[in-house]
Formats: structure tokens, sequence, C-alpha cells
């Protein structure tokens, strides 16, 4: 479920403002709402959870800003109604 919650956040980002990355507090803020971790270990958990999705097929896809992480512009990205 965090994985999905962090690309739907990744692919709306990119649909609404394509080459913006979303900062990584924000990811961390959609993927465990109502968690609270000091920010070096929310940075490790973010960090596992986009090198999870990397390993799922987004390598390549999935980058990395200093600002936080972003699908690459270059890439189309669709998002379907899941109803």
């Amino acid at each position: 479920m965090v994985l999905r919650r962090l690309l739907v956040a990744l692919a709306e980002a990119r649909l609404e403002r394509c080459g913006r990355p979303v900062p990584s507090e924000q990811l961390f803020a959609v993927g465990w709402p109502d968690q609270i971790l000091p920010p070096s270990s929310a940075k490790n958990r973010l960090h596992v959870a986009i090198a999870a999705l990397r390993k799922e097929g987004l390598w390549g896809v999935l980058e990395t800003d200093s600002d936080g992480y972003l699908l690459s512009p270059a890439v189309p990205v669709e998002m379907l109604s899941t109803c």
C-alpha cells in the first residue's frame, strides 16, 4: 500500500508539474500518514521504498533530485481510473 501511495503521488506530480520533484518530506507524509519519525529515520524509510519501486521496474524512470524525487519528464505517464 505504501508503494502504491508513493507511485500515485509521483504520477500526479508528473502530470501536474512535469519536471519538478516532490519533496522528500511530502512523499514521506503520503507514504506513512500519521507517523512522526526523526528526519533521518524518515529519510531512510523513504529511501528504502524508492529503491523498492526501482526494483519493481522504475529503474531509469524514477529520478532523484536535490529537492526530492520525480518521474522522468521523458517518460509518458497516464493515470487510469481504479473504479
